[in-house]
């Protein structure tokens, strides 16, 4: 698709000049890059570029799309000792090794958990492998949590030639949440106090059913705080059977937007051309990412246009904290866990919870902010008294009692 769509750049070679990119050079990047919210939108559509999920073309599946199980039968486990071994798939190169270091570093940092080279010993592992044929999905988790006895216990990244999401950290860090044990947020048996789901839009549930309490590491049994802003809460659109109305409406759009992934090269070699950032059949680093950097702030709008426009859910939203947190990442740095995710990561496995910053305030009948968290047992309850604020009533067990009078008819 690249080296139709980047003509300006026949036979070019290798550039002795680091400034300058050859054609395979581009191409191999293009190829196999995606923006963040190429990114979301793959998430929201369930393919990441051409070709689409293998589910979808009739390929060699060995398990389902979404590779997870909600429900007791399949519930949530804990990695023992907090401890994960991984090993890697012979095809994962050393850049996206790194990127994978940097997504067990993240979570290690906020947690005791630990991510450990596998050894001969560790019949139980994690495995992240590129190898969509195989597993019949080009961006997910085969399991939620530690299953023991499983071998491997899988991740995968497809290639984004190949119509999976590529080895990156956005990716990466959302399927290893599951691989911990944590389900999506928008499952919790409780989410009706939080966001109500726009039906009408909808053929079928899909990735939007309430779940059942999942195990060890279950948002609700755990006491966390309902997430909007979880690394592992679905975006607007994400994970819905749509309407088919309502996915012409979207591919309409993109397209006459020119925001479609095919369209991608269109818009970057213009950009080069018009740029003035081609030097003979090469072209400039600093003007490609640049351009790279204007398809992605263009891409975004489109996806924001679209998320305005058929949001598949509306916010409930008692005390605020969806609209202050955003949904997902987008108020955050993309390589960030939520506080609550980090909450709930250390609540299921030991480690560390914020502390009562004054034990002797807890249960006074006052809200004390410093108190008003998990390790703290939000300030004994005092935050979600009828006489506390709305913004500060997080825990999920007040919330029933203030604002739905210890009952919610949804659930």
């Amino acid at each position: 698709m690249a080296r139709a769509l980047l003509w300006i750049l026949t036979g070019a070679t290798a550039s002795p000049d680091p400034r300058l990119l050859s054609m395979e050079e581009m191409e191999v990047d293009l190829g196999s890059r995606l923006v963040e919210s190429e990114l979301t939108y793959g998430q929201m559509r369930g393919s990441f570029g051409t070709p689409p999920w293998l589910g979808e073309t009739g390929g060699n599946i060995t398990l389902g799309r979404t590779g997870r199980k909600l429900g007791a039968a399949k519930g949530a486990r804990l990695w023992p000792g907090a401890i994960v071994p991984y090993q890697f798939a012979e095809t994962i190169d050393f850049k996206e090794w790194q990127t994978m270091q940097s997504v067990f570093s993240n979570i290690s940092s906020v947690t005791n958990i630990q991510f450990v080279p596998r050894k001969a010993v560790d019949t139980d592992y994690l495995l992240i492998t590129e190898d969509m044929e195989t597993y019949g999905c080009g961006c997910c988790s085969i399991g939620l949590g530690y299953l023991k006895g499983s071998g491997a216990h899988v991740l995968v990244l497809g290639p984004v030639s190949e119509g999976g999401c590529g080895v990156n950290h956005i990716g990466g860090t959302h399927e290893l949440l599951h691989i911990l044990g944590l389900a999506h947020t928008q499952n919790r048996p409780d989410r009706c106090n939080y966001i109500d789901v726009r039906t009408d839009l909808l053929t079928g549930w899909g990735e939007w059913r309430v779940g059942q309490i999942t195990g060890a590491a279950d948002w609700f049994q755990l006491r966390v705080p309902y997430d909007c802003s979880s690394y592992v809460h679905y975006y607007q659109l994400q994970g819905a059977f749509w309407k088919k109305g309502v996915e012409k409406q979207v591919d309409d759009y993109m397209g006459k937007q020119g925001c479609e992934s095919g369209q991608r090269g269109k818009f970057v070699n213009s950009c080069l051309v018009e740029g003035g950032h081609t030097q003979g059949n090469r072209v400039v680093k600093e003007g490609y990412e640049l351009c790279v950097d204007r398809w992605s702030k263009k891409h975004k709008s489109c996806v924001d246009a679209v998320i305005r426009r058929f949001p598949t859910f509306k916010p409930i939203d008692p005390n605020g904290k969806c609209k202050a947190n955003g949904i997902n990442k987008e108020k955050r740095e993309s390589w960030e866990i939520s506080q609550y995710d980090t909450w709930a990561l250390n609540a299921a496995y030991g480690g560390p919870l914020p502390p009562c910053q004054r034990p002797g305030k807890v249960g006074d009948g006052r809200c004390d902010r410093g108190n008003n968290n998990l390790g703290c047992g939000y300030d004994g309850g005092d935050c979600c008294l009828p006489g506390a604020k709305d913004r500060d009533c997080i825990d999920p067990c007040g919330v029933r009692l203030k604002f739905y009078g210890g009952s919610n008819s949804e659930l």
